[in-house]
């Protein structure tokens, strides 16, 4: 079967390119990620997108390396018992498993042991530019599994400069500064390293150092975690 080329598949606009040099192979309902797919060509250059609706379709070679494989979470199954294959057939690929929503993604973490076919969860919700930097970070070859907040009663306090900041309720274990919050909302945005400093009047090691210490107190393991842990907080203290 032949991959499926929407009209707002990227593929059917870059199918006669002579420039790609990987493919990022989308697995599942074409309408979970069309606006999503929309942003690829501008952020991943030399890449071409393409979309096929099943794991049988994906389990075939491509006329170029497929770097990254996005399956929709309802194909779960089918990619399990296909998993020797898919591998034996992408051995260089990342494999991520998609979910429309944030909220429904708890049942897919490691509770169980670990996954056997995906090394990492994206949920389809994010907002548009973080959802690209953890596509970008699994080009990369990272994995990005988003925490979940700690408990229920996720809150918010004022800091000394007025800025909000995030902690627990129930254990306290979530607590940044003001000027932490201030650099992880400018991180957040996607904004460098060295405009954080001239936005602050910082120098830009000291943004570094706040933004270690930003990424050990939120527990994950990058600015592109810190950034997508921001958003959760940021929603569960709006919905309060």
């Amino acid at each position: 079967m032949a991959p499926e080329q929407s009209k707002c598949d990227p593929a059917s606009t870059t199918s006669s390119r002579t420039d790609v040099v990987r493919t990022i192979l989308v697995v599942g309902p074409s309408e979970c990620t069309c606006e999503r797919l929309e942003a690829f060509p501008e952020e991943f250059p030399q890449t071409v997108v393409l979309h096929v609706p099943s794991i049988e379709a994906a389990c075939k070679p491509f006329a170029n390396p497929v770097g990254l494989i996005l399956i929709d979470s309802a194909l779960l199954p089918a990619a399990e018992a296909a998993a020797f294959i898919l591998r034996r057939m992408h051995p260089d690929a990342q494999i991520a498993l998609t979910h429309p929503t944030m909220s429904g993604i708890g049942k897919l973490t490691r509770a169980d042991g670990g996954p056997r076919v995906y090394r990492s969860l994206l949920p389809m919700d994010f907002a548009i530019n973080i959802w690209l930097a953890v596509v970008r970070l699994m080009l990369s070859g990272g994995e990005y599994f988003p925490l979940l907040p700690p408990t229920l009663t996720t809150v918010r306090h004022r800091g000394a400069r007025g800025k909000q900041g995030f902690y627990a309720e129930a254990d306290n274990q979530i607590k940044l500064t003001a000027r932490e919050m201030e650099i992880l909302e400018k991180a957040a945005q996607g904004m460098q390293n060295k405009l954080i400093a001239a936005e602050f009047n910082l120098s830009e090691n000291t943004v570094k150092v706040h933004l270690h210490n930003i990424i050990s107190k939120l527990g994950v393991h990058n600015r592109t975690e810190a950034a997508a842990k921001y958003h959760q907080l940021l929603s569960a203290t709006q919905e309060r």
